[in-house]
């Protein structure tokens, strides 16, 4: 496949704020994506409870679901390069994203919206999307 057009989307929060473990992210592209690419996953934490987790960002932009993964209780950065297919019709709107707790350990069933802990992970992440049209 050639890769026709990209566009880059950089997406920062402060899971800090009450009610920031599901937050919605405006966007517009100039095209109709095929796929999206997971560049790179920045975490830093600032909670001081001591509690660590591992934690995956679902969104509602791809059919997989889960996107990335982190542990919460650190400082986190990785090109992760993860690339998505988008079987649907994207270009503009307001798309979901959630910090979620993993399953517990044995637990095999897929998180999906709303599954997750409100407001149980903090401190700061940033997302870096690639999003590609291909022919």
């Amino acid at each position: 496949m050639k890769v026709v057009d990209r566009q880059t989307v950089n997406i920062s929060t402060d899971l800090n704020i009450a009610g920031a473990n599901s937050f919605y992210v405006p966007f517009t592209l100039r095209f109709w994506p095929d796929e999206v690419i997971v560049r790179s996953v920045s975490y830093a934490n600032t909670n001081t409870d001591g509690s660590t987790n591992v934690c995956q960002v679902w969104t509602n932009i791809v059919d997989e679901g889960v996107i990335a993964s982190f542990v919460s209780n650190s400082t986190y950065t990785s090109d992760v390069h993860s690339t998505f297919r988008i079987l649907r019709k994207i270009q503009s709107g307001s798309f979901n994203f959630q910090v979620q707790l993993m399953p517990a350990a044995g637990n095999l069933a897929v998180q999906t919206a709303g599954a997750l802990v409100p407001d149980t992970v903090k401190g700061q992440l940033q997302l870096i999307l690639e999003f590609i049209k291909c022919n």
